[in-house]
């Protein structure tokens, strides 16, 4: 069985605190970085909305959407994610459409309604708004998403940029704690110089002075050990000398 470490066990201890503290600041980590990252693509991708929206106009009443080709190449224009959009009257007649995107409902509140979607296995994020032209009698739904690229990226970057300082953190952690349960074991390692210094016959107490209170305690119990060897051997010393007149005297 291996011998037990008092510094060891220690060191493991509050080796396992700062591990699972660790864990638990990359969980919070990840978590507002993704909150983060989806905040700021979700308010680029309401701004694709309200642009989207721009294009809309009335004919007698009715709903209807122009996109040039120039405009609709600059709406969709992406270097890292691709753009769909889907725009119908709250009704379901379609006006323009280029994807499969879900005929996703406005807030009930008349507030962008923001989602997560997988379509063909390939995650989107979608915003749907809800508008009247002017003119018109009905109202239009616009729904615009797009692939998760730039997010992923930029959550990625924002993880590897605070990883690094978590993980020289956790290694001034450690040393720190080395240090702090070496500079704590100290009084033992001084008692334990102590004793080992003595000789079989110095039984004098162990000097208490500058000791913390459990070294202090620990210190206490052996000089209590110590007073009872030392008054045992000489009540033996006595018993010794006493045996030793009572042969001589008859010799």
């Amino acid at each position: 069985m291996p011998e037990r470490s008092l510094r060891s066990g220690l060191t493991l201890r509050v080796l396992a605190v700062a591990l699972l503290l660790l864990v638990l600041a990359g969980i919070s980590c990840y978590a507002l970085s993704a909150h983060f990252a989806n905040l700021a693509y979700d308010r680029w991708l309401i701004d694709d909305a309200g642009t989207l929206a721009q294009a809309l106009s009335a004919n007698e009443g009715e709903a209807s959407v122009l996109l040039p080709r120039a405009a609709l190449a600059i709406f969709k224009f992406d270097a890292y994610d691709q753009t769909y959009y889907r725009v119908s009257t709250a009704a379901g007649r379609i006006l323009a459409s280029d994807g499969p995107l879900p005929n996703l409902a406005p807030g009930a509140d008349g507030k962008p309604r923001l989602s997560s979607v997988t379509i063909a296995g390939v995650p989107l994020r979608v915003v749907a708004i809800a508008t009247k032209p002017p003119g018109a009698t009905e109202t239009v739904h616009l729904v615009v998403g797009e692939t998760i690229n730039k997010r992923a990226t930029l959550l990625s970057e924002i993880l590897i940029e605070m990883a690094l300082p978590q993980l020289g953190l956790l290694l001034g952690a450690l040393l720190f704690v080395r240090f702090a349960v070496d500079r704590g074991l100290r009084p033992l390692t001084v008692v334990s110089t102590a004793i080992e210094a003595r000789g079989h016959e110095l039984l004098t107490p162990v000097s208490e002075a500058g000791l913390p209170r459990e070294a202090r305690s620990l210190v206490t119990h052996i000089n209590d050990l110590l007073g009872r060897l030392g008054h045992t051997i000489a009540a033996q010393r006595r018993f010794v000398a006493d045996a030793a007149h009572q042969l001589r005297t008859p010799l």
